[in-house]
């Protein structure tokens, strides 16, 4: 069973936006989310990258056992992207994982893994499908709206950022809320 937690902090720079890219998995529950930071405001950014081997084995024990288990290959796919840094083998996984169950957490994850290896195209993809799958999915508006901005679609990256922000106040998220719309003042005061 998988029931360590796993916590990874990236920092990518945007514009004059520090983004510290925060994905969590603990007792099978999956989330990601971002903190904005000014340069100003932005400290040195540390890479913590947790996974136990015996959870790994137990994955991969799992996918021996039953090669249609599409929950094993999200978990497989989570380790190598935000432990390991695979974000090849990861996408691979995630890829098996959407054949057998395709899910809206799925396609978010597997844009982000394209979003780390600088295809943002197929980011945004992912990121559209998991948003046909659950319109709700806050998290994919916000992940969307980066891989805009760095195609340089400022106004659809905005336009992302206010459905995210919206969806994450009707969801009592008012940290991720009010991180939004201070970065959609700062994006529509630079245009």
């Amino acid at each position: 069973m998988i029931s360590d937690t796993y916590l990874l902090m990236k920092l990518k720079k945007i514009g004059k936006f520090s983004i510290i890219f925060i994905n969590f998995f603990m007792w099978g529950i999956l989330s990601s989310t971002a903190q904005v930071y000014s340069d100003k405001e932005l400290l040195t950014p540390q890479l913590l990258a947790h996974y136990d081997v015996d959870e790994l084995e137990a994955v991969e024990k799992a996918i021996q056992e039953d090669p249609n288990n599409a929950d094993a290959y999200l978990k497989r796919g989570i380790i190598r992207s935000h432990s390991q840094e695979d974000f090849t083998g990861a996408i691979e996984d995630f890829t098996k994982a959407i054949r057998l169950q395709p899910e809206a957490e799925t396609y978010n994850y597997r844009g982000t893994a394209y979003f780390w290896l600088q295809k943002y195209q197929k980011a945004i993809e992912d990121y559209e499908q998991a948003i046909a799958l659950d319109p709700v999915l806050a998290i994919a508006y916000y992940n969307r709206a980066y891989a805009q901005l760095e195609l340089g679609n400022t106004s659809k990256a905005i336009e992302d950022f206010r459905k995210g922000a919206t969806l994450s106040e009707q969801q009592g998220d008012s940290i991720s809320h009010q991180q939004a719309l201070q970065l959609i003042e700062d994006l529509e005061e630079e245009n």
